[in-house]
This record gives structure tokens, sequence and C-alpha cells, in this order.
């Protein structure tokens, strides 16, 4: 037995000879290196960092300050603690599977090769620190990370006990390996491998990324946005808060989402699938699956398999895809989306079920909106209100009853509204819009389309395109826009508007406003077509704007104004034997206005043109009268009263081209 004392300096302390001896060895201050070899030996570094080696037998280690570095061989070691308590200390271990023992103010005491074997070789088998000892299956089991970012790695196969691993602060790597590990990250963003048995795995803070690897796992993400994969086994995992991605992998797994908007992949299995407090996206994948969308508006997709589908609260989407799949959209506004089918679809949304080509029948309840295929798909609304969409494809979509919304999208469309206060747009192509009862709203979009408002007060746009408008029964507004449109207001007392191109403008019957081009003048946009415009039956008021346009008021006494360029006003039989129309803007002179009464009165070249039309002058006015058959004026009417000119005369008019007789 020997005692080896150094001083304030570095020393280099070593057994005067490799025989086995009880040896005291106590480096003082300074950094110091202290060999002890065999035998049952106490060795005490002192202050600063020093390297301790014990040798072969039962060797203490005193440790009171500094980084220092063990490197132990055989024997019943132990580490004692001199001024700390057990509070002090954490445990961790990295890739180098050294274990390190940490202590306030920047300490540490690393023990090499510590977790490297089974064995004894390289292993301290107690600590003792605040009158409490920690045996080496306490060390091993619980080993805890620091602050600084740790690599822990669970023990070797051969292990008897469970693993259980806290990562501290930091940012942590944890792998359980081969035994049934408990696995904590706690504070970080924290990347934590179970390993191949059925491992208990827990993300705490941070945004942590968990996988379960093989076996039943079972995964907490906790705070922080998540990721977390089961991996092969029966899975249980839970986001908890924050926006989570969860992935069940093989096998029956169970996911929770939590709070925060998540997203649920289920994966190969039969899995179930609940979305919780947020809008989530839920996927079943391949099996017969389970997916519960809790609150928010969420997206489920049953994948492959016979699947159960449950929106719950919130505006959800929902998507079956193959199988005979029960969908129920719960409470809220939810849409039943049909893109994955490759085929089109015959859906009737009041039926509540249907029938795929490969024989699956799937069944909906609660479900209010409709998005189809990429095919050629029918659609039918129910009783309430519904938005339809038809998606690619030559489609037919119906509105029934109820305020509806219908969208035709890409394809050549039909929509019909049905009953009910309705909004349809075609989309890009050619489509066809059919109003039906109610107050609708008709938007052609692109292409060349036709709208009919049929019944109610309507309001129809053409958009781009040559498209054809009719109002039907109502009082309708008309708006043709980009294009070489046709407008048709039907019965009822209607508004058109022509636009941009050479449109035609028919009132119909009732008391009809026509505007050839724009009504209101908008910056940076003219509308300049060469307009027709035919007031037909009741009073009404047609406007041609700017461009050469035709004007004809027919039955009624209506109101013209044409506008820039070289107008004609036309009058045919339908303006005879009632109350007189008024011209509001005409301009003569060479090259201006024209008044066409060819169709009005029965007029050679052998005739007296006097004894067909004349003027009269009233007051700032000329009234332009006419006997149709020129018999004189006991058959005569007056026509049409040209505001604001007074000093017109016949024969000027037939010179310059103006007065078509």
């Amino acid at each position: 037995m020997a005692t080896y004392t150094g001083d304030n300096n570095n020393n280099n302390l070593a057994a005067d000879s490799q025989v086995d001896a009880d040896d005291f060895f106590f480096g003082m201050d300074g950094n110091d290196s202290l060999t002890a070899y065999g035998g049952n030996d106490l060795l005490d570094g002192g202050m600063g960092d020093d390297i301790l080696n014990g040798g072969d037998d039962d060797d203490i280690y005193i440790w009171s300050n500094g980084f220092d570095r063990i490197y132990d061989t055989h024997g019943v070691d132990r580490i004692r603690f001199t001024t700390h308590s057990l509070s002090d200390i954490s445990f961790a271990r990295n890739e180098t599977a050294d274990l390190l023992i940490s202590v306030p103010g920047n300490n540490q005491i690393r023990v090499a090769n510590h977790f490297a074997s089974h064995t004894s070789a390289y292993r301290i088998e107690y600590i003792e620190v605040g009158g409490t000892v920690i045996a080496l299956q306490d060390i091993d089991a619980w080993v805890y990370g620091n602050a600084e970012g740790n690599v822990l790695r669970g023990d070797a196969p051969t292990a008897l006990w469970t693993d259980t691993m806290y990562g501290g602060d930091g940012n942590d790597t944890i792998y359980g390996y081969s035994l049934r590990d408990i696995l904590y990250g706690q504070d970080g963003d924290d990347t934590i491998y179970g390993g191949t048995d059925n491992d208990e795995l827990w993300g705490g803070n941070g945004n942590d990324h968990l996988q379960g690897e093989e076996g039943d796992d079972v995964l907490y993400g906790e705070y922080g946005d998540d990721i977390l994969s089961g991996g092969d086994g029966t899975d249980l995992m839970y986001g908890g808060d924050g926006n989570d991605n969860l992935s069940g992998g093989d096998g029956d797994d169970t996911i929770y989402g939590g709070s925060g908007q998540d997203t649920l992949n289920g994966g190969a299995g039969a899995d179930a699938l609940f979305g919780g407090g947020n809008s989530d996206i839920i996927n079943g994948g391949s099996g017969n699956d389970l997916l519960r969308g809790d609150v928010g508006d969420d997206l489920l997709d049953g994948g492959d398999g016979n699947d159960e589908l449950y929106g719950e609260d919130g505006n959800d989407t929902l998507m079956g895809s193959l199988g005979n799949d029960y969908i129920d959209g719960g409470s809220g506004v939810d849409l039943i989306n049909f893109i994955q089918v490759n085929h089109g679809i015959n859906f009737d949304l009041a039926a509540g079920t249907n029938t795929l080509t490969n024989g699956d029948t799937q069944i909906y309840l609660n479900i209010e909106n409709v998005r189809g295929t990429y095919h050629n798909d029918v659609i039918y609304g129910d009783g309430g209100t519904n938005i339809i969409y038809g998606g690619s494809g030559r489609d037919d979509l119906f509105g029934n009853g109820g305020t509806d919304i219908l969208y035709g999208e890409d394809g050549h469309d039909r929509l019909w509204g049905g009953d009910g206060n309705d909004q349809l747009y075609g989309g890009l192509l050619n489509d066809q819009l059919y109003g039906g009862n109610g107050d609708d709203y008709l938007y052609g979009e692109l292409g060349n389309d036709y709208l009919f408002g049929d019944a109610g007060h309507d309001t129809l746009f053409g958009a781009e395109g040559n498209d054809q408008l009719t109002g039907g029964e109502g009082n309708d507004n008309l708006w043709g826009s980009v294009g070489n449109d046709i407008l048709d207001g039907g019965d009822g007392t209607d508004t058109l508007y022509g636009e941009d191109g050479d449109d035609i403008l028919r009132g119909g019957a009732g008391t009809d406003y026509m505007f050839g081009d724009d009504r209101f003048s908008t910056p940076g946009f003219s509308s300049t077509g060469n307009d027709e415009l035919y007031g037909e039956d009741g009073n009404d008021r047609l406007y041609g704007g700017a461009g050469d346009d035709f004007l004809n008021g027919g039955a009624g006494s209506d109101v013209l104004f044409g506008g820039t360029g070289r107008d004609t006003f036309h009058y045919g039989a339908d303006s005879l034997n009632q109350s007189f129309d008024y011209i509001m803007d005409f301009e003569p002179g060479p090259n201006g206005d024209y008044i066409d009464i060819s169709d009005v009165i029965d007029y050679g070249p052998n005739d007296v043109l006097s004894d067909f039309v004349w003027f009269e002058r009233t007051h700032y006015h000329t009234r332009m009268h006419i006997d149709a058959d020129g018999t004189g004026p006991e058959g005569s009417q007056i026509l049409t009263q040209i505001q604001d000119h007074r000093d017109l005369d016949v024969a000027q008019l037939i010179a310059n081209g103006q007065l078509i007789v």
C-alpha cells in the first residue's frame, strides 16, 4: 500500500510497479494524471481537469471539481461526490458510448466506454452522492441529456431492463435500440427512435421528430409542431399541441391529432384516425379505416378499402375513393369530393348513395355540396342549399330545390338551377345555363354560352365569348359583355347591356331599357360596337352608345338614343297605330344618322312622297307624320318626334340619304 500526493502543479502520478496494491492518489490542484494499476485504489484528482485510471479491482474515484475523465477496467467501482446532492447532477451518453455526469458550473465527469459492453470491464457500478447510492441498473436505465444537445443510445440487446432516457434541454437525438424503451425528449427540437421493441416516446417541448420503428409503440408529440411516424406494428399516437404530422405506417394504428392543424396518415392496415380541435387533413390510406374530423373544417380521404368517414363539427371535405364507404358529413356545410374516382358519376345527393363501376356502393349522410370527377358527370342536388362543382368533363348539373350555386368549370357543361334563387357559372368552354324558377344569377364566363333566365327576376352575364342571353319571364338584367352577343329580355321590364362587341338586343314584351354599349363610363374601358337594338312590345328606352347602331323600338312609345356614330332608327309594321316614339339625339347632315321608314309606307318611284311623309314643327322639335298608303292626312299618324331639331326638311334628308323610304 502506498500514498501518492501531488502539488498545485500539473502532476503525473503512477504506481511504482504494476503489482496489485491498495494505493491512495491525491492530485491536489492542477490538471493531473493518476494511474493506479491493480488493487483496491482510491483516486482523488482534486481541483483541475484530471485523468483517472484505477486499473483492475474495486476502485473509488473522489470528485470535487473540474472536467475529469475516468478510464476504468474491471472490478466493482464507484464514484463518490464530496459536496453535491442528487438533484445537482444529470446523466447522459454520447455517440461514443461514454457516460457523462454533469454538475453545475460547467463541471463534468466522463466515464470512457461505460455503455460499450454489458460486462463490467468499463463500467461504474455505483455512484455515491448526497447520501444516496445509485446502482449500475439505475445509471443505465435512467439516462438524462443536458442543455447542450445530446446523442443518447439505449443499451445492447442482451440487457435485462427497460431503457428510460431523458434528453433534457437542447436538440437531442435519442436511440432506444432493442429494449422496451421510455424516451423523453424534453426541451429542444429532438429526434427520437424507438428501436425494435414496444416503446414509449415523448417529444416534450420543441418541434420533435418521433419514430416508433418496429414494435407496438406509443408516441406523444406533446408541445410544438411535431412529426410522428409509427413504423411497423400497431401504434398509438397523440400529436398534442401544435401543428403535427402523424403517420401510422404498417399495422392497425390509432392516431389522435390533438389541438392544432394536423395531418394524419393511416398508411397500411385498418387504422382509426381522430382529427381533434382544429382544421385537420386526415388520410386513411389502404385498409378499412375509421376517420373522424372532430372540430374544425377538415379534409378526410378514406383511400382504398371499406372506410367510415365522419366529418363531425365544421365545414368538412370528404373523399371516399374506392371501397364500400360510409360517409357522414356531420354538422356544418360539408362537401363530398369525387375527384379521385376514375370514371364519370351519376350522383343524386337526395338519394344518399353512389355505385361505382367496380360495384362498390357508397352511402352518404349530411352532405350539402358536391365536387365531380375529371370525367363526364351527372349530379343532382337535393331540396336544400347546395354548391356543385362539375370539374373537368362534359357535365350536367341540377340544383333542384333550394338556393344553389353551380360551377361547370372545365368542359362543355349544362347547368339547371331549378327552384330557388340560384347562381350558375359556366366555366371555360361553351356552356348552357338555365336558371329555372327564382331570381337567378347566371355567368357564362369563357366560351360561347347560352344563358336562359326562365321565371323570376334574373341577372345574366355573358362575359367573354359570343353569347346568347334570354331573360325569360320576370324583370331581368342582361349583360353581354365581351363578344358579339344576342340579348333577348323576354317578358317583363328588362334592362339589356350589349357592352363590347357588335350585339343584338331584343327587349321582348314589357317596358325595357337597352344599352348597346356601356351605360356607365368606365375609365380604361370603352365599348364601340355596331349594335342592333329591338324594343319590341312595351314602352322601351334604347341606348345605342358608340358605334353605328341599329335601333328599332317596336310597339309602344319608345325613347331612342343612338349615341355616337351613324345610327339607324328603324320603324316596322309593329310601329303603326301606336303611340309615337322619341328620337333623342338625331344628327342631321351628310354624315349624320338615318331614319328608315321603308317598312311602314307603301311608297314607290311614281308616288308623291309628300302623300306619305311630312314634318310638323312644334316648339323645339320636329314630328314626323306618315300615311302608310299615301291617301293623305285622313289616315295619318305621328310616327316619331325628333328632339331638339325644329328645322328639319324632308327633301333635305332625302338629299342627304338620311331618310330611307
